[in-house]
């Protein structure tokens, strides 16, 4: 059969599967594998969607048939098409993505596991690495608005992942599919839905036959297996699960509004990109401002250490970093360090100016060629705002207790780069970005004027077993906060170059000990 005969067999196919789809998806939504890139992505960008949706100006009839066209192509192999939920509808087509990343052998048997335990009778099909259950549910409108259904599904997610590996599954497991979120007031796109592969119905008609005979279940089967995982998950997704249960009359979600509902900010979501974007947004509210590309990875490596960091890991992590640069507010985000920058602003200029004095601004440097030691005069080079901003990174990283020893107060070039970036982006620094020479002269003068103190200048990739750590830098003792930080600080984690050295030569069998004893023993 050629490919137009098979396209043509397969055309009243796509259009009965179309009508099935059509109250359950989002018309104007959906996604697609892109060859050249390798990965699934999103039809339409964010500005052609908030065009759309604010003006109306797309025909329904030719939507229809864009996708009973490309369903053709789906249903034939040449295509692989993915959905996000439809707002305006209650009912709800989830799928369970079961996945032998790594050739796990049991990727069916979780399949079969997940739906027989909790979803039973739904659609099951194989997918290129595992099996696909196909889930319908009632949304219950009144009782749930898009948002806190999403949230809801969210914790169903972290559930399930924590329930595959206690019932002794080494395939992973991935509830996919949610709802766009829209605010209608802003004109905005607050949040994509994640999105979910559609039915590959191998057998036909009699898949789509199977698929529509299939239950549907209530809301409550997420809540119960929220509440099965329980005694499987640390303390906040305890927390994160309970307040998703937390729906109904006495904690109505958000009324749905317009084409799609308002929202704030959605919960982490329930593919690996949500994971990583739910892990780079908790780490700029930690650090102030959005993390660079190696934070996010090591902060990332942490939370999920069984996972190995690949390609695919790094870029959505630059994903991650590059959507946090469109949307994170610095001027909502304290963080460990105090207050957020708008509120420590003044403070901070006013400490620049009091005690960065013309000497402070003579730095030394050893000329490349030359070798000697010549001495550069920054006055009237580096703005006050710009030195309190250097400032208020350093500050922030002070009373930030990191988890890895080698990472503890670590102030690198990206680090105050990424923190220049971010607040340009949302309007809060009106200057000039400076170059690396101005961040590392920056660095320099705060020293010298006793603001900040370098806890740590061995930068050597030798010392640290090959990872390039950066300098080490914390407030000094003229900073307002020098005194708060002496107590938060007691007990944290700390190590300098040559303790790592010493313990390297230790291991290895040479003589050599650590040397640095209190970290704060130098502050004090």
């Amino acid at each position: 059969m050629t490919p137009a005969a098979a396209d043509d067999a397969l055309r009243p196919l796509a259009h009965d599967f179309w009508r099935f789809l059509d109250p359950l998806i989002d018309p104007l939504e959906g996604g697609f594998f892109d060859p050249r890139i390798e990965r699934v992505r999103h039809r339409h960008n964010n500005e052609w969607l908030r065009r759309k949706l604010t003006a109306g100006d797309f025909d329904p009839g030719r939507v229809a048939g864009r996708w009973r066209r490309d369903l053709t192509a789906h249903l034939a192999g040449a295509e692989r098409l993915h959905y996000v939920a439809r707002p305006d509808s209650g009912r709800v087509m989830l799928c369970v993505d079961t996945d032998a990343h790594h050739g796990e052998p049991d990727a069916a048997a979780l399949a079969a596991w997940v739906t027989d335990r909790y979803f039973p009778g739904s659609y099951v099909e194989p997918s290129r690495r595992g099996h696909h259950g196909h889930v319908l549910l009632d949304r219950e409108p009144g009782r749930l608005g898009p948002e806190a259904f999403n949230d809801l599904a969210d914790a169903a997610h972290r559930g399930l992942r924590a329930l595959a590996p206690a019932a002794g599954f080494r395939a992973q497991v991935e509830l996919k599919g949610r709802y766009t979120i829209y605010d209608p007031r802003e004109a905005q796109v607050v949040k994509r839905g994640g999105l979910a592969s559609v039915p590959r119905l191998p057998n036909g008609r009699a898949d789509l036959e199977r698929l529509a005979r299939a239950p549907v279940f209530g809301v409550d089967v997420l809540e119960r297996i929220v509440r099965d995982a329980e005694p499987h998950l640390n303390s906040e997704q305890r927390e994160r699960g309970a307040r998703a249960l937390v729906t109904g009359p006495g904690n109505p979600s958000s009324p749905n509004t317009g084409c799609l509902p308002t929202s704030a900010d959605g919960a982490a979501g329930g593919d690996a990109m949500e994971r990583m974007r739910s892990c780079c947004r908790d780490l700029a509210r930690a650090l102030g401002r959005v993390p660079t590309l190696d934070e996010l990875l090591a902060d990332y490596a942490r939370h999920h250490p069984d996972r190995p960091c690949d390609a695919d890991r790094r870029r959505r992590a630059r994903d991650a970093v590059k959507y946090a640069h469109k949307v994170f507010d610095p001027a909502k985000a304290g963080g460990g360090g105090g207050p957020a920058w708008s509120a420590a602003r003044e403070a901070l200029v006013r400490a620049v100016e009091a005690h960065c004095t013309p000497a402070t601004f003579r730095v030394e440097r050893v000329a490349r060629r030359s070798g000697e030691v010549v001495a550069d005069d920054w006055s009237g080079r580096l703005p006050a705002e710009a030195l309190a901003v250097v400032l208020y990174t350093v500050t922030k990283g002070s009373f930030d207790r990191r988890a890895d020893p080698r990472d503890q107060w670590t102030c690198g070039t990206e680090s105050l780069r990424a923190m220049f970036k971010t607040l340009k982006a949302a309007g809060e620094y009106r200057g000039p970005s400076p170059g690396t020479n101005k961040l590392v002269a920056a660095k320099r003068v705060l020293e010298a004027a006793g603001l900040i103190a370098c806890f740590d200048a061995g930068y050597n990739v030798g010392a640290w077993g090959g990872k390039a750590m950066s300098k080490k830098y914390h407030v000094g003792s003229a900073h307002p906060r020098h005194a708060e930080f002496l107590r938060a600080s007691a007990g944290f984690p700390a190590t300098r170059a040559a303790d790592a050295r010493a313990t390297r030569a230790a291991a290895e069998g040479s003589v050599g000990t650590p040397v640095s004893g209190d970290p704060l023993a130098a502050a004090a």
